[in-house]
C-alpha cells in the first residue's frame, strides 16, 4: 500500500507541473495537459506515451470502488522508481552547464602545435596542409598530426 501512496503523490506532482507548464487548471484531463505540454517541452514530448501508460495506472487504482481501503493494481517497486525518475526529467532537468561545460584553452600564435598537441585539453585542432584546412578531433588524427609536424601548420588568426 506504501507503493500506491507513493505512486498516487508522484503522480500528483507530475500532473501539478503540467497544469503550471500549460496553463490548464486542475480539471484538464491528463492525457490532454501531457499533449499540451509536449508541444513545448521535449522531456515530456520524450516520455508522453510513458505519461499516459502510468496515468492509466492511476486511474485503475484510484477509481476503483473499494480505494484506498483496497486496490486493484499495485505498481511494483521498479514502476514506482522509473516512474519517479522520469518525472524528475521533467520537473527538474539536467541543466546543460554545468552538464556539458568544458574548458576551454586558447593557444597564441607563437605557440607550436606540438604544445597543442600535447596537452590533454586540445580535443579539437585547426589544422592546414598546403590547401586542405580540417579540423582534427580524434586521438589518431593528432598522432597523425603530430607525426607531420614539419608539414602540417597551426594557423591563428586574430
Amino acid at each position: 500500500m506504501n507503493r500506491v501512496i507513493e505512486f498516487i503523490q508522484i503522480y500528483n506532482q507530475v500532473s501539478a507541473t503540467l497544469s503550471t507548464m500549460t496553463g490548464c487548471d486542475r480539471g484538464t484531463p491528463f492525457s490532454q495537459m501531457v499533449e499540451r505540454a509536449s508541444q513545448r517541452n521535449s522531456a515530456v514530448r520524450a516520455y508522453r506515451w510513458e505519461l499516459k501508460e502510468y496515468a492509466e495506472l492511476r486511474n485503475a487504482v484510484v477509481h476503483y470502488s473499494k480505494f484506498p481501503t483496497e486496490v486493484i493494481a499495485e505498481p511494483t517497486e521498479k514502476a514506482v522508481a522509473e516512474f519517479r525518475e522520469l518525472v524528475q526529467r521533467i520537473v527538474a532537468p539536467q541543466r546543460l552547464i554545468p552538464r556539458f561545460q568544458k574548458e576551454i584553452r586558447c593557444f597564441c600564435p607563437d605557440d607550436t602545435l606540438i604544445l597543442a598537441l600535447l596537452s590533454k585539453i586540445a580535443s579539437c585542432i585547426p589544422a592546414m596542409n598546403r590547401k586542405r584546412r580540417s579540423l582534427q578531433t580524434s586521438p589518431t588524427s593528432r598522432r597523425k598530426i603530430k607525426s607531420k609536424t614539419n608539414s602540417w601548420s597551426l594557423r591563428l588568426r586574430r
